[in-house]
């Protein structure tokens, strides 16, 4: 008897044209912090505009910068950036809210989206390209940052997700979606991702943790 050949699955097939837009949430009036977090001043530029570059670094096809509170210093910071704009008029109700105008404002032919905080300055461009690249080969599964506690954002969703998001209500944010489909979460570890900005206390950690940065570049004899 002939033996049967084992059936396999097909290997992942990298697809280099699939359109993956990024979002920038940077719409919230940071209730904790007491003042806009997207506006603050870190390495000599606000965390928005640094948030901005590294979605364009990552997402080259089309970047979305969602603005609400202090809309108009917001798109002061951005100024000279290829990126589009839109205004969350809701912004007060929550996080939800932002993606819900994001994804409505993306073009027809996204077929994912990576979604980014303005205030986690710490991670790294390439983080946000091996999100993009593990996502290109496994188009319909979900790439995220994963955490001590699970996975989280900065993330890759594909376009069977969006209606979920949508779905989104008050200030649930993507993380919900990505803990209801665990099993189908691909995640990369990112320490530097676990770096935000909701307090002072986090403001002096944020200070820092750049001055250490500092240092070991010079250490190094880094520039």
């Amino acid at each position: 008897m002939r033996c049967q050949a084992e059936l396999r699955a097909p290997m992942p097939v990298p697809d280099p044209g699939a359109r993956l837009d990024a979002i920038v949430l940077a719409a919230g009036g940071s209730r904790r912090l007491g003042r806009p977090k997207q506006l603050i001043e870190f390495a000599g530029e606000p965390l928005v505009r640094q948030c901005a570059r590294r979605a364009l670094m990552a997402a080259p096809q089309g970047v979305t910068v969602v603005v609400g509170a202090q809309a108009e210093a917001v798109l002061a910071a951005l100024r000279g950036l290829p990126v589009r704009i839109v205004f969350n008029a809701k912004w007060e109700e929550g996080m939800s809210t932002s993606i819900h105008a994001a994804i409505d404002a993306l073009p027809d032919d996204a077929q994912g989206v990576l979604i980014m905080l303005a205030d986690q300055p710490f991670v790294p461009v390439e983080h946000l390209q091996a999100l993009a690249s593990t996502w290109r080969t496994q188009a319909q599964a979900m790439v995220a940052t994963a955490y001590d506690d699970g996975q989280g954002v900065p993330a890759v969703f594909p376009r069977a997700r969006f209606a979920e998001l949508r779905a989104l209500r008050g200030d649930s944010g993507a993380r919900r979606v990505l803990r209801a489909r665990a099993a189908e979460v691909i995640g990369i570890a990112c320490p530097q991702a676990a770096i935000d900005v909701d307090t002072e206390a986090d403001l002096e950690r944020l200070g820092a943790d750049a001055a250490a940065a500092a240092r070991h570049a010079a250490d190094r004899g880094v520039d």
